[in-house]
């Protein structure tokens, strides 16, 4: 399971985690990010999904709210996650 992004009102968060279920430990994901302008983007209430890939897992992020700038977002960002 995965966890990526969201807020508590005073701060964002910009890291992605992975439980591990077998040990039930999060562990924070090394990432290579891929988007217009390399950073990682501030989001909450986005939709995400992962490609089943044991080579090459990537993580797609939609949409959401970014609450810095009080907007609504509408674009596409993708992880390329290491195991």
């Amino acid at each position: 399971m995965y966890l990526y992004g969201g807020s508590n009102a005073v701060h964002e968060n910009r890291s992605l985690f992975r439980l591990n279920l077998r040990k039930m430990e999060w562990e924070k994901v090394i990432e290579r990010f891929t988007s217009k302008n390399g950073k990682m983007p501030i989001r909450e209430g986005h939709a995400a999904c992962i490609t089943n890939s044991r080579k090459n897992p990537l993580m797609y992020i939609f949409g959401g709210f970014n609450a810095s700038m009080s907007e609504r977002t509408n674009d596409l960002h993708i992880f390329h996650i290491n195991n």
